[in-house]
């Protein structure tokens, strides 16, 4: 976005620009990336903090605290629709989507189960492909500084949640 305003670009950013992933541009770069990482810390007031590694063939995440449901956020109607219908034989399945507990890690294949629905992080036949891509995502977050990596997990876990939606924000506690 800073290039697409004319803005320059901090020496410390270790993101791309956009507009070069697009195509756009000189420096055009479309299609060469090996890999792209991602991150999540909190949503809503969920502490469910977790980093993947996308490639071509594979998803895999690592998620940190695996005894957290990554749903227990934003109460509203898809909470309530699914708390209301978690018993149902049809609506189950996506309770269980929604808000089942994720092991430590996952990882899935991209062609075979796009939904990734099949988590094969314990299958012993893409254990070389589990530990490649771990390995792989513990250097980038290293080499990044990220703080889940780094031991500093603590001090990013210190910063208020100001989310509207969280009820011990701030902002709600005021009230």
């Amino acid at each position: 976005f800073l290039e697409a305003a004319g803005l320059p670009i901090p020496q410390d950013m270790t993101g791309r620009s956009l507009l070069s992933l697009m195509g756009v541009g000189k420096n055009s770069d479309k299609g060469s990336r090996e890999f792209a990482v991602v991150g999540r810390d909190r949503h809503g007031y969920s502490d469910f903090p977790c980093r993947a590694i996308h490639t071509r063939n594979h998803v895999y995440i690592r998620n940190y605290r695996p005894d957290s449901s990554p749903a227990m956020c934003d109460p509203g109607l898809t909470l309530e629709y699914y708390n209301a219908h978690r018993e149902d034989p049809l609506m189950g399945k996506f309770w269980a989507l929604y808000a089942e507990k994720r092991p430590t890690e996952e990882l899935y294949e991209r062609q075979s189960d796009p939904d990734q629905l099949v988590n094969l992080a314990r299958d012993p036949r893409h254990e070389t492909v589990r530990k490649e891509l771990s390995d792989q995502l513990t250097d980038f977050l290293r080499k990044t500084e990220d703080p889940r990596e780094t031991g500093q997990a603590a001090k990013l876990d210190a910063y208020p949640n100001r989310s509207p939606s969280n009820p011990w924000s701030p902002s709600k506690a005021a009230k």
